[in-house]
C-alpha cells in the first residue's frame, strides 16, 4: 500500500513534479515482506545496512549506482529510495513505544487503482490522520514544512470525518494546518477532534507562531549535512513539542526533566547493546 508522497504526488497534486518527496513508503503485510524484498532486490534495489527481518520500523531499499546529490532528500536529483514498512509507528522514541497505526490502516484500506494498475489504498480518513501524525513528528525536530501543511488541509477537505484514534498525534499537525490554510469547514473536523486531545497541547498549538517555533525548518537545515553531535541534538533537543508528545497531560516542569531523563536512558541503552554487540 502506498503512503504519504508515493500516494500523494500522483492524487492530490495536478502533476508528481509538484510534490517532492525522500523516498517512496510502501506498506506491507507481514507475510508478505519477503515477497516484495525479492521483488525490489529483481528491479536492482539492495537492503541498506544489511538489516534483517525483526525489530526495526522499516527498512530501507537504494540501488547500488545511485548518487546522492544533497543533504536535501527531497532534492530533485537525488534519487529515491524505497522505504518497506510492516508496521507504521509513531513514537518520540524511534525504537520504542508509541502509537501502531499499521493495523488500523489496513482496517479500511480498499482496492482501487493507481497509475491504471490495481493498488490497495487507504481510506480518505486513515490516509489524512496518517500524514498529519508523520507531520507532527517532523515538527516534534524541527524539520516541518509548510507543504505538509498543505497536503494536510486537502486530504482533510476530503475526509468525511477525522478519526480520534491517534488524536495525540494527529492534531497538533491538522490544527496548525487548518490555521495555514484556513477553511471553516475544515476547522470544524478539527474543533472536534481537539476534544479528544490533552489540554496543554491544544493551548499550545493555538498560540504558537507560525514559523519555526510551530517546527517549520524555516532555515533548510538537513540532519545529512550536519555534524553526528548536531544530528543528534537537533532530532533530541528538549522543546514544547517533543516533551508535549512525550508525557501527554504532564505540566512542563515535570515532563521537561522525565523526557531528559528518558533520552539519558536510551542512550545508555544503545550504548550497551553497541558494547554487547547489539545493532540497537
Amino acid at each position: 500500500m502506498p503512503l504519504k508522497g508515493a500516494l500523494l504526488a500522483f492524487t492530490l497534486h495536478r502533476e508528481p513534479g509538484l510534490r517532492p518527496m525522500a523516498d517512496l513508503d510502501l506498506l506491507v503485510q507481514p507475510d508478505d515482506e519477503l515477497a516484495l524484498h525479492e521483488l525490489l532486490a529483481g528491479l536492482g534495489y539492495r537492503l541498506m545496512n544489511g538489516r534483517k527481518y525483526s525489530g526495526v520500523r522499516h527498512r530501507t531499499y537504494e540501488r547500488p549506482t545511485d548518487r546522492v546529490a544533497s543533504g536535501d532528500g527531497t532534492h530533485v536529483d537525488n534519487p529515491r529510495r524505497v522505504e518497506l514498512h510492516t508496521r507504521l509507528i509513531r513514537t518520540v522514541w524511534l525504537d520504542h513505544g508509541g502509537a501502531e497505526m499499521g493495523a488500523w490502516v489496513w482496517s479500511s484500506s480498499r482496492e482501487g487503482e493507481l497509475l491504471g494498475r490495481p493498488a490497495q489504498l487507504p481510506s480518505p480518513e486513515a490516509l489524512v490522520i496518517d500524514v498529519a501524525a508523520h507531520a507532527t513528528g517532523h515538527s516534534m525536530r524541527g524539520a516541518g514544512t509548510l507543504l505538509q501543511w498543505y497536503d494536510i488541509a486537502a486530504l482533510a477537505a476530503r475526509a468525511e470525518r477525522l478519526d480520534t484514534a491517534f488524536a495525540g498525534w494527529s492534531y497538533p499537525a491538522l490544527a496548525l494546518a487548518t490555521r495555514a490554510f484556513y477553511d471553516p469547514a475544515i476547522a470544524t473536523k478539527v474543533m472536534a477532534l481537539a476534544e479528544a486531545v490533552d489540554r496543554n497541547m491544544v493551548h499550545h498549538v493555538a498560540g504558537v507562531p507560525l514559523d519555526d517555533r510551530a517546527g517549520l525548518n524555516l532555515l533548510g537545515v538537513h540532519s545529512n549535512d550536519l555534524s553526528w553531535f548536531a544530528s543528534r541534538w537537533r532530532r533530541w533537543r528538549p522543546n514544547p513539542w517533543i516533551v508535549r508528545l512525550a508525557y501527554p497531560g504532564a505540566p512542563l516542569p515535570l515532563a521537561y526533566p522525565a523526557y531528559v531523563g528518558g533520552v539519558g536512558v536510551r542512550a545508555a541503552r544503545k550504548a550497551a547493546l553497541a558494547v554487547l554487540g547489539g545493532r540497537r
